[in-house]
């Protein structure tokens, strides 16, 4: 008998991952390629051959063709991939290189992976990675999604955003319209190798060509964040843009669960599966505790009205596994729901399923 393949695709404005596994959850193998999403790469259908061309080769298939006959399904969990519109898209593309399965493809945005990673049908995540995003489903599939909305047009409190404050502050500086911590401005223009801070719009300028210019700006948010949290002499200016990032990340949040609670997803009958994902959620401690101090304060709110008697006991924890790995739960379920057997053991053990951010 032939081996059966699952394949998971998570597309991310930074890196993306690509992995295969057989019908046990066995990983056969995990590649790491760069930015993969539909706004992202200039041109998303060659970019999307290519990495699925180096997975079907690193399994020993010719082609994608040959990977695409000797797997059962997919699943492309890809951040901003929400609308119809968006996975027409991705569906079209997947035709068009030739990579379609035996079964159709479960195609969604990735915070459907990063939950069902956990091993969860129910919960929520919250989000802080180049993007930010809400979202919060039950077991019937009902669903709110709050942000995602892209780095230009909102995703406020994500790297991107802080990136994009941290040159905001150095130029207004600049322009002296605001008097900000010199050592900040050092540290921002040392981690982008540039002398000086009117070099900032030439480099921006020439950087928006780039297929990899969100996760570029959403990095500063790494130097701001140590700026902020590490050290005795915490740096003001980057408390202050952490600070008002996280507030507006826990607002995205708050305003996520009230929906979710209008609408019936919550209930206080069991504690509630609350998972801190992205690159930005778990490395900060400064986003731990807003969004900590964001469910206390959901607590003393009044519950909108026909949705339970109050708010749920809320079960936060930091993210465990990569979305790969949910993206692959998917696969082997052929749907947006997690199997609950002896498969997802087996992925939850692999190398890849350690969450590193």
């Amino acid at each position: 008998m032939n081996k059966r393949y699952f394949v998971g695709i998570q597309g991310a404005a930074k890196n993306a991952r690509l992995a295969a596994c057989d019908e046990t959850g066995r990983v056969l193998s995990c590649i790491e390629v760069g930015p993969l999403g539909l706004r992202v790469n200039t041109d998303f259908k060659q970019a999307f051959n290519q990495a699925c061309s180096r997975l079907a080769s690193q399994l020993g298939f010719p082609s994608i063709a040959a990977l695409s006959e000797a797997t059962d399904c997919l699943c492309v969990a890809m951040s901003g991939v929400f609308q119809d519109g968006d996975r027409f898209a991705v569906r079209h593309t997947l035709e068009d290189i030739g990579f379609v399965g035996r079964s159709q493809p479960v195609i969604c945005e990735d915070v459907w992976a990063v939950v069902a990673a956990e091993g969860l049908n129910s919960g929520a995540t919250v989000m802080a990675c180049t993007g930010s995003n809400v979202f919060i489903r039950n077991t019937a599939e009902t669903f709110v999604t709050i942000g995602g909305w892209g780095s230009e047009l909102g995703d406020l409190g994500s790297g991107f955003h802080i990136g994009k404050m941290a040159i905001y502050r150095i130029l207004e500086a600049v322009d002296e319209r605001r008097v900000i911590s010199p050592t900040f401005t050092s540290a921002i223009l040392d981690s982008l190798s540039l002398d000086t801070a009117t070099q900032l719009v030439p480099w921006y300028h020439e950087l928006r060509n780039t297929s990899y210019w969100r996760s570029t700006i959403a990095d500063i948010a790494i130097t701001v964040t140590a700026l902020a949290e590490q050290g005795v002499e915490k740096n003001p200016t980057a408390v202050e843009i952490i600070d008002l990032a996280s507030h507006e990340f826990t607002v995205s949040m708050k305003a996520g669960f009230r929906r979710a609670a209008a609408i019936g997803i919550l209930t206080d009958k069991d504690p509630f599966p609350v998972v801190l994902s992205g690159g930005l959620g778990i490395a900060s401690r400064s986003y731990w505790v807003a969004v900590q101090k964001g469910l206390t304060e959901l607590k003393v709110e009044s519950v909108p009205a026909g949705s339970g008697n109050g708010w749920p006991e809320w079960n936060l924890k930091r993210a465990g596994h990569h979305p790969i790995i949910g993206a692959l739960a998917m696969a082997l379920s052929r749907s947006k729901t997690v199997l609950n057997d002896g498969a997802l053991s087996e992925l939850f053990a692999s190398k890849v399923g350690e969450y590193r951010s």
